[in-house]
């Protein structure tokens, strides 16, 4: 179980529970004409214990139902993995050629444009003809890019 939310979010709801909290007990108070020691001493831990309460709840709600996000970036994710052994597979690329795809930009965006052709189909902004003239027909890019296109066409016909 992984919860994606950050410590921040959790620090940030619990002054805000506390805020509110105190607000309720001056609420109460006031209705009751002064504070009760057994009612100040509950904001220690009233709050504590729901914030561990709210931790736990969505950890298994993220669990349980994942995002639509997390979805489409294990796609993405999965897609980028194949991709990654078919051009370590077709061609000879070395590490220091894998280290210059994945920091070019220009090349990164091709990838995820080629991941969009794969789900959605080639539209006129994305199609294959426009991913190969990005780069340069002698470039290791080049060749990456067509061993690409060229899985990204067998996954669309099967």
């Amino acid at each position: 179980m992984k919860n994606k939310r950050g410590i921040k979010h959790y620090i940030r709801l619990y002054f805000l529970v506390v805020v509110l909290y105190f607000a309720y007990l001056s609420y109460i108070a006031y209705q009751n004409g002064g504070y009760d020691a057994t009612t100040l001493l509950s904001i220690g831990y009233v709050p504590l214990l729901f914030m561990i309460f709210l931790y736990f709840f969505d950890t298994v709600a993220d669990t349980i139902m994942p995002s639509k996000l997390s979805k489409k970036e294990d796609e993405y994710t999965n897609f980028i993995k194949f991709t990654t052994q078919e051009v370590n597979n077709q061609g000879d690329f070395s590490i220091e050629d894998f280290r210059r795809l994945r920091e070019s930009d220009k090349f990164q965006k091709a990838l995820f444009q080629a991941f969009h052709i794969k789900k959605d189909g080639e539209t006129d902004e994305f199609n294959f003809v426009m991913l190969k003239k990005k780069f340069k027909k002698d470039s290791r890019e080049y060749q990456a890019i067509t061993i690409v296109i060229n899985e990204v066409k067998k996954m669309i016909a099967n």
